[in-house]
């Protein structure tokens, strides 16, 4: 049974909201335990019990009542505290973009009700990170390589997945889907990746444990308007859009943002 069964407080982050009927509202919550949506009967009228409370970004403690469902059988949520506004996250265009799409890919490809807590840290970090540093291609492509391992997906980035070849010199192919690196002799139809392009995904993907501590994490990225890291992210998107393509069954609506703001 999942913690929202057991607890009527709910560490969440607001996904978004949706009208319902003339006062209600449906809210999108991504929780430690996986996705879920919430029914808040006068959201749309009260001024006090939700005040600020169910602004996307946000992180909230919502008060669930999972005994009386609405119509639409959802927990009711009676009431919500802001533990994190994110405040930061309105006043660029660029944020509002990147946050956006950090929060829509999290909650497509996370859970629905079972263990989700590697995806929350990781959403909470990124949206604290991006409060306070420049949207940029290099902190959205070092999210997804994030949210690659904490899927479960690490790709291996230091031999060939299929024979296990070290090799020190030579060519390299890439497939995210395929599980990562490969050599000449199993490329298929795999892309080449550059040593550049490499190194900066290793370097995105190492974690040590002061950066997996929950009460001390530093940025995700660092030096994020360095053109080396931006170069090097941006060549590894095609392979990391590959990836969640195959793994996406629809567009995300949030990605036109990102085009427009030239975060693609």
């Amino acid at each position: 049974m999942s913690s929202i069964h057991k607890e009527h407080i709910v560490r969440a982050v607001v996904a978004g909201t949706r009208a319902s009927r003339e006062a209600d509202l449906v809210v999108s919550l991504f929780t430690p335990a996986g996705r879920m949506s919430a029914y808040a009967y006068g959201a749309k009228k009260s001024r006090t019990r939700f005040l600020g409370a169910l602004d996307l970004f946000a992180t909230i403690d919502a008060e669930l009542c999972p005994q009386r469902k609405s119509a639409f059988g959802m927990p009711t949520l009676r009431s919500a505290v802001v533990r994190t506004a994110r405040l930061g996250l309105r006043d660029d265009l660029g944020k509002i973009a990147l946050g956006a799409y950090v929060v829509e890919l999290v909650t497509t490809v996370g859970p629905e009700g079972t263990g989700a807590g590697e995806l929350f840290e990781l959403l909470t970090r990124t949206l604290d990170q991006l409060v306070h540093a420049p949207a940029s291609s290099v902190l959205r492509r070092t999210f997804e390589l994030r949210l690659l391992l904490a899927m479960g997906c690490q790709p291996e980035l230091s031999g060939c997945v299929v024979c296990g070849s070290d090799q020190a010199q030579g060519r390299w192919f890439l497939d995210l889907e395929r599980g990562g690196l490969l050599c000449s002799r199993h490329r298929e139809d795999a892309k080449e990746v550059g040593p550049h392009t490499l190194a900066w995904m290793r370097g995105a993907l190492r974690m040590d444990a002061s950066e997996t501590s929950m009460d001390h994490r530093p940025p995700l990225t660092h030096n994020v308007d360095d053109d080396i890291a931006s170069r090097a992210a941006h060549h590894a998107g095609s392979y990391i859009d590959a990836f969640f393509s195959g793994h996406i069954d629809r567009p995300l609506r949030s990605k036109s943002m990102l085009v427009d703001c030239g975060l693609a």
